[in-house]
């Protein structure tokens, strides 16, 4: 390797890669090759053995091909062989004896470039009837290190449109809950005889179902972090709350009040909560709703739910 090589591959060093899974199915794709272990890659090509180590940190790959005798002539030949196909600032190659040592650096198209030099190597050393050496697999995974760098995984890209069609359907059940409690505990009688029953629902606690459901429905459907699903369900959830608890109150004039359409008594609820005094029953169950999901939400958001941390491989 020459001083203008040096300082090209010493360049790269310190900056490193991300050497992700997807890589590393391109990279079996591409060249045929096995994946062995982590960032090892080996396999038979041409009749030679081939064995590729993905260095990240060096942000290179290194191909070796090791045979039975290596003469300075078939090694000359080789490099301008090389030469003549590839630029030598996408390559640099050197030899241990009889072994064949390639440096790729991982820039563009790196990964076709693993598989041309593949093919530039081995159909040269067919051609001059170079023999490969047979024990040159077995030799290589033997010396296969134990400390292996990591692949990173993929990560998943987000969905925001899936998060919040998950965080709609996941606060279902609790409006549902919400709904049919005030049905179940016949809530018309408020509407009816609102100075003599009048009371505080409990059915705000239902607020708690919400929230966990909103929160976990967008993280489940849109694979965002624990922040942003905090973050993005949080107003759906306020929403949903409101819309239940008005539509709940309106459902209650519309039971208790002849010749009363749902739709008028959604649209005029404050006007008919004004009229029975029901205003602060209203508007406490709403906010009280609304602290409880508040809180909820600080829970979900500190505490590490074990469901969603996948453990170390």
């Amino acid at each position: 390797m020459d001083y203008a090589d040096f300082c090209f591959w010493n360049s790269g060093k310190g900056i490193g890669m991300n050497f992700t899974s997807s890589l590393a199915d391109e990279l079996i794709g591409v060249t045929g090759l096995n994946n062995i272990e982590s960032t090892h890659f080996a396999g038979r090509h041409n009749g030679y053995f081939v064995y590729v180590e993905v260095e990240p940190q060096l942000s290179r790959a290194k191909m070796h091909i090791r045979v039975v005798m290596l003469s300075d002539g078939i090694r000359t030949a080789l490099e301008k062989n090389l030469a003549s196909s590839i630029s030598r600032v996408n390559y640099s190659v050197l030899f241990e004896g009889n072994e064949i040592i390639l440096l790729i650096p991982a820039n563009t198209d790196w990964i076709p470039r693993v598989r041309t030099i593949m093919d530039l190597v081995t159909d040269f050393l067919s051609e001059n009837g170079v023999p490969a050496d047979i024990q040159a697999e077995q030799s290589v995974i033997e010396h296969i290190p134990d400390a292996l760098p990591h692949i990173e995984a993929d990560p998943p890209r987000p969905s925001i449109a899936m998060g919040v069609l998950g965080a709609f359907l996941g606060a279902v059940p609790g409006v549902i809950g919400w709904f049919i409690t005030s049905l179940a505990n016949n809530d018309g009688f408020l509407v009816q005889t609102p100075e003599v029953a009048s009371y505080l629902s409990a059915r705000f606690i239902l607020a708690i179902i919400i929230t966990c459901g909103s929160y976990w429905g967008f993280l489940l459907l849109s694979g965002s972090s624990r922040k942003i699903s905090a973050l993005v369900s949080a107003p759906i959830t306020v929403l949903m709350i409101y819309a239940v608890n008005r539509f709940t109150y309106a459902f209650l004039f519309f039971s208790a009040i002849s010749n009363l359409s749902v739709e008028r008594a959604f649209l005029r609820t404050y006007e008919y909560l004004n009229s029975y005094h029901l205003t602060h029953y209203y508007l406490g169950t709403l906010l009280l709703g609304y602290l409880l999901s508040a809180i909820t939400y600080v829970v979900l958001y500190k505490t590490r739910e074990k469901f969603w941390t996948k453990k170390a491989q």
